[in-house]
C-alpha cells in the first residue's frame, strides 16, 4: 500500500500544475490554446444549439440547407472532434448512456436516430438505427431530450385542419411508447386552419414532473409563446400563454439546478430596441409568480438570445451586439437581480451558441474565429472560457491541498463526490476503502 501511495504522489508531483485562470479568461488546456476548429462545418450555415453532457463533452448541430444538416461532437478536452451526418436539419442531445440522440427532418417526416460515442449509427436502435415519427403532413423537428425512461422529440406539423405542436416518445430501444398520448404522440397546442402562420414546439426539457415544452406561435394577430407541461404518459399538466406587444425574434430556455425552468424571450420593437423578457416556471410548467426578471434592453443586437446557468448559480444571458463582431454576456441572479455583464476574452467575435460545463465551471461558446462583416459563420470554432475561479471543485477553495486536489482531478484520479455534477470534492469526509481502490486503479492503470 505504501508503494502504491508513493507512486500516486510521484505522478502528481511530476505532472506539474496548470496555471490558474481568472473568470472570463480562455481555458488554454482546451483544444488548441482554448479553441477547437469545426472544420466539418462550411461557411454560411445555420448553427443550432450547443449542448454539454455531465462528462464535459459538447455537441453542436448545424444546417447547411433545407435538406441537409449535421452534428459535431467534441471531447471534454477538445482533442477529439467527430462529425455526424444527420440527413436533414435537426437537433441532438446526449442520453444518460453517453450516446448521442438526434431528431431531424427528411421528406416531410421526422427521423430519430442514435449514434455511438465515435459517431457510428447504432443500428440496434429502432429499425436499422432510425425511427420515423408517425405524423401526417409536413412535420418539422423542434427539439429532443433523453432521460432514463426514453426519448422525447417535439416539433410542429402542417395538417389538413391547421397547425399543431406535438410531442412523441420512444423507449431507449427505439420503440414507440404506446402508453404515451395517442399511439406515442400527444398534441401540445393547435391552431385552426388560417389562424396562425407557425405553431412549433422549439424546446423541450426533462423535469422532475415529466417534461416542459416551449411552443412558438406566429400569426397576423401577433406572436405568442406557450409553456406546456406534460408527464411521462403525455397528459398535459399545465399551460401558460405569454404574449408581447412586439415581434418575437427568438427564445431560449434552461433547466436550473433547483429543478425550475427559465425562459428568455427576445422581442424587437419599431424603435429598433430589443428586450429580453425572463420568466421562471415550476417543473410542471406553472409560472413562478415570485420571480421578477430585470429590465434587459439593447439597441444594437445582432443575433438570437442564449441561456446557460453557471455552476455558482447565476444565469448567463448572451447575444451578439453589432454592428461590428462582438457579443455580450449578461448575468442574472436566481432571484431576478441584474448582476451586470461578464467580461469575456473573446467578446470581439460573433457568437452562435453557449453552454455551461458544470464539472469545471467552464463556458463554451461557438464563435467565428475570423469574423467578417457578415454575421454568417465563416470560420466556426468552439472556445472555452473560465466562468469562476474555484477550479475543478467548489468546496476546496482556500484549502492548503487545493492545488494537489486540482491536479488529481486533472489526471482523472479523483472525479468528485456528488455525481453526476461532481462539482464538490468533500475534503472533510473520510476516505472509504472503495474510494481509495478507485484512486489507485485510475492512477496506476491497473486492470
Amino acid at each position: 500500500m505504501k508503494a502504491s501511495l508513493l507512486a500516486v504522489s510521484v505522478m502528481v508531483t511530476l505532472a506539474g500544475l496548470t496555471p490558474a485562470a481568472s473568470p472570463g479568461d480562455i481555458d488554454v488546456s482546451y483544444g488548441d490554446d482554448g479553441f477547437v476548429a469545426i472544420e466539418a462545418v462550411s461557411s454560411n450555415v445555420g448553427v443550432g444549439p450547443l449542448r454539454a453532457d455531465p462528462a464535459g463533452r459538447t455537441v453542436l448541430t448545424f444546417t447547411a440547407d433545407p435538406e441537409s444538416g449535421g452534428a459535431v461532437v467534441v471531447s471534454a478536452d477538445g482533442s477529439v472532434v467527430s462529425a455526424i451526418d444527420l440527413g436533414g436539419p435537426g437537433k441532438a442531445a446526449f442520453g444518460p448512456d453517453g450516446r448521442l440522440y438526434a431528431g431531424f427532418d427528411a421528406a416531410g417526416s421526422v427521423i430519430v436516430t442514435r449514434f455511438e460515442l465515435g459517431g457510428e449509427l447504432d443500428e440496434s436502435f429502432g429499425t436499422g438505427g432510425t425511427v420515423v415519427v408517425g405524423t401526417e403532413g409536413l412535420a418539422v423537428t423542434g427539439d429532443i431530450v433523453v432521460g432514463d425512461e426514453g426519448v422525447v422529440v417535439v416539433g410542429g406539423i402542417l395538417g389538413p385542419d391547421g397547425l399543431e405542436a406535438w410531442a412523441a416518445r420512444f423507449d431507449l430501444a427505439g420503440q414507440v411508447d404506446s402508453n404515451f398520448g395517442d399511439g406515442g404522440i400527444t398534441t401540445l397546442t393547435m391552431s385552426e386552419q388560417g389562424e396562425a402562420d407557425l405553431v412549433l414546439a422549439t424546446d423541450v426539457l426533462l423535469t422532475s414532473d415529466g417534461y416542459v415544452a416551449v411552443v412558438l406561435t406566429r400569426s397576423l394577430a401577433g406572436d405568442a409563446v406557450s409553456v406546456v407541461g406534460f408527464d411521462s404518459e403525455g397528459t398535459l399538466l399545465g399551460r401558460a400563454d405569454l404574449t408581447y406587444p412586439d415581434e418575437i425574434l427568438s427564445t431560449a430556455s434552461v433547466l436550473l439546478t433547483d429543478g425550475s425552468i427559465l425562459l428568455a424571450v427576445q422581442t424587437h420593437n419599431p424603435g429598433d430596441v430589443d428586450s429580453f423578457h425572463l420568466t421562471k416556471f415550476d417543473p410542471d410548467g406553472t409560472p413562478d409568480t415570485g420571480f421578477v426578471g430585470p429590465d434587459l434592453t439593447d439597441d444594437e443586437v445582432g443575433g438570437p438570445v442564449h441561456l446557460a446557468q453557471l455552476r455558482t448559480g447565476p444565469i448567463a444571458l448572451a447575444y451578439n451586439k453589432g454592428p461590428d463582431p462582438s457579443f455580450v454576456v449578461r448575468l442574472v441572479g436566481l432571484d431576478g437581480e441584474d448582476l451586470g455583464s461578464m467580461a469575456v476574452a473573446v467578446d470581439t467575435l460573433w457568437m452562435y451558441g453557449m453552454t455551461a460545463i458544470n464539472r469545471d465551471g467552464g463556458l463554451i461558446f461557438a464563435v467565428d474565429q475570423t469574423p467578417v462583416a457578415s454575421i454568417e459563420p465563416d470560420d466556426l470554432a468552439l472556445v472555452k472560457i473560465t466562468s469562476d475561479d474555484s477550479g475543478r471543485f467548489l468546496d476546496d477553495d482556500g484549502s492548503t491541498h487545493e492545488a494537489d486536489i486540482e491536479q488529481l482531478a486533472e489526471l482523472e484520479i479523483t472525479r468528485g463526490c456528488n455525481p453526476p455534477a461532481n462539482t464538490r470534492f468533500c475534503p472533510d469526509d473520510p476516505v472509504t476503502r472503495a474510494q481509495m481502490a478507485s484512486f489507485l486503479l485510475r492512477a496506476l492503470t491497473i486492470p
